[in-house]
């Protein structure tokens, strides 16, 4: 009698559980990106006392899906080295063998996981190097969240008129000011 009653149960259970919807809130997801690569550099350029030179390295970006908003955290290369490589970064293209296709470009990769650049709220850079800031003007509508060190610096006189930042004047700035002159925590 008393497998029949616990049969019934797992079974109630289960029809139960088949028949009332997924409630489950959905919680914030990391996606890794990359925005093309760059290689044949010395690892000296990125590790002190490195020997040899780097055969490949991805240059990656986030994003953070979260129901209170979604967050870039860094933006790669600027999108338009994908046409004009030299053009954009001179001789480090070559010199750091940018390689980008129209498959890393922001927008491409953002609708992988059905976004948009407006879709994003918040921009977090860890600094403005070309392979790090090079699409923050692509997102205007977005909080910029950086050192201000780091913002001053990718606005100095003597880069392109429409270089990398040049969105920057049009974005709202959450500045995090550094604590320390070298990590910057």
């Amino acid at each position: 009698m008393m497998k029949h009653v616990a049969l019934s149960l797992v079974i109630s259970l289960g029809v139960a559980a088949m028949a009332a919807p997924a409630s489950a809130q959905e919680g914030p997801k990391l996606y890794v990106f990359t925005s093309g690569s760059l290689g044949g550099f010395p690892k000296a350029a990125l590790q002190m006392g490195g020997q040899g030179n780097i055969d490949w390295a991805p240059v990656s970006f986030y994003v953070l899906k979260h129901p209170k908003g979604n967050v870039i955290i860094d933006t790669g290369n600027n999108d338009k080295t994908i046409t004009d490589p030299e053009g954009w970064w001179g001789p480090l293209a070559k010199g750091f063998g940018l390689k980008m296709t129209k498959d890393d470009a922001i927008p491409a990769q953002l609708a992988k996981i059905g976004l948009k650049t407006d879709d994003i709220k918040y921009v977090v850079v860890g600094h403005l190097h070309l392979d790090h800031g090079g699409n923050v003007g692509q997102f205007p509508n977005a909080t910029l969240v950086a050192q201000d060190d780091e913002l001053k610096a990718g606005q100095r006189a003597g880069r392109r008129a429409d270089d990398d930042v040049e969105g920057l004047p049009s974005l709202e700035r959450r500045l995090v000011h550094a604590r320390h002159p070298t990590t910057g925590f």
